[in-house]
């Protein structure tokens, strides 16, 4: 892509040239969101995708080229043409590996913000289909607040797409599910999709041995029972706190939120904690 499309494609997305991937997809992920609500309110959507995908294909080729295995296997061919060839015909697979080493490069680069910062006495992660641009931070601030006997609590906002209808989404979908396996908060707080589809696999501890004790904190609308594949009967998971005063005026104050404290969590207490102070606020 010469640079005089690399700047068109820029413009009309919405982003400036020297964009990360991730801003370009979280750009293109709002673009997207508006046009499903109202077809007619994004006239050029389909000019925007093209230039959403001629983006992606440049940072995906800037990142082969800068790729020391893919740049020796050019060094070792006796013909040029013949392995360009083998890798128009298998950039798929190549892409991939790509993408995989990218999910590696934003856990290292989370860790690597981490640093500095006042060590977390507890984590948050909010997973679902939360808006990507949404900040993390206010959220954090406020959660803090409410433990006066903690320095912080550390909230991860993790964007999951509602299906994975198109490429973008399925992208979205594998970097959230790597998020899902990295990373071990104390508390979930998922929205209603994410609810079924993680609970599925086993990621939420039952709340049946605080049910009491949780009752003297909440109102029984707000439980959320499930029953599991592998329960044999309904079990508390969950507490919605979908309207709650924390989340208010940010992006996401709409979407479902339910707190479920992380399966196979050493010490529930300092969930249990958040959730009691999220009940007095």
């Amino acid at each position: 892509m010469i640079v005089s499309d690399l700047k068109k494609s820029a413009e009309l997305l919405g982003v400036s040239e020297q964009a990360t991937m991730e801003e370009i997809e979280n750009r293109y992920y709002l673009v997207v969101r508006r046009h499903r609500k109202n077809p007619d309110d994004i006239p050029e959507f389909e000019s925007i995708s093209q230039a959403y995908k001629q983006l992606k294909e440049y940072h995906v080729n800037k990142m082969m080229e800068n790729n020391e295995v893919y740049q020796a296997e050019l060094r070792k061919s006796p013909t040029r043409r013949k392995i360009e060839h083998f890798i128009t015909t298998y950039k798929v697979h190549l892409i991939g590996a790509i993408v995989a080493l990218a999910f590696l490069s934003m856990i290292i680069s989370t860790v690597v913000s981490n640093i500095g910062r006042v060590p977390a006495d507890a984590s948050v992660m909010l997973f679902g289909a939360y808006y990507a641009e949404t900040d993390a931070e206010p959220i954090e601030q406020r959660m803090t607040a409410l433990v006066p006997e903690w320095e912080r609590v550390g909230v991860q906002l993790v964007f999951v797409p509602e299906a994975d209808s198109d490429q973008f989404d399925a992208g979205m979908m594998q970097k959230a599910i790597v998020m899902l396996a990295t990373e071990k908060p104390d508390i979930y707080t998922v929205d209603a999709p994410q609810f079924e589809r993680v609970g599925t696999q086993g990621a939420f501890l039952q709340l049946d041995d605080f049910e009491e004790q949780l009752r003297s904190w909440f109102d029984e609308e707000r439980f959320v029972y499930e029953q599991f594949p592998e329960d044999t009967e309904a079990h508390l998971y969950g507490i919605d706190l979908t309207d709650h005063e924390v989340f208010e005026g940010l992006l996401i104050d709409q979407n479902s939120k339910i707190f479920t404290i992380r399966g196979g969590v050493e010490d529930p207490a300092n969930a249990l904690r958040i959730l009691e102070v999220l009940a007095n606020p």
